[in-house]
């Protein structure tokens, strides 16, 4: 990467050699599903399966962030060791949803983890 990018190397382009999504969008996307927004729901899985990203890692970080949007809504003290900017969006949501949609959220994004890992072709 360094000889493609010079000495500069950016959060943005460790996640793109990586195949990861921008926190900022996943978080976005928690939020819109949250908000029941289907449009902008659609429009942002659409931005993520047009950037290639590894749909597996997008699960498994999208599990990451709900797990902590939990402990944000919890007000557990674990929160502490969450990045401040996610850890402001978070809170911003867990005041949209209930324990209850937070658990969905959990049940769904593990069942969908564990059939996209047996699926022969994750990315379709």
């Amino acid at each position: 990467m360094v000889s493609f990018k010079g000495s500069q190397i950016s959060l943005s382009d460790v996640q793109t050699l990586l195949g990861a999504a921008s926190s900022e969008k996943l978080v976005s996307l928690l939020t819109s599903v949250a908000e029941k927004n289907v449009q902008q729901s659609m429009t942002l899985f659409q931005d993520i399966l047009d950037e290639g990203l590894n749909m597996v890692q997008v699960v498994q970080e999208l599990l990451v962030i709900t797990r902590q949007l939990l402990q944000v809504s919890l007000k557990l003290n674990e929160t502490q060791e969450i990045e401040n900017a996610r850890r402001q969006a978070l809170e911003g949501l867990s005041a949209k949803v209930s324990l209850d949609t937070i658990r969905l959220f959990l049940e769904t994004l593990a069942k969908l983890e564990m059939e996209i890992r047996s699926f022969s072709n994750p990315s379709l």
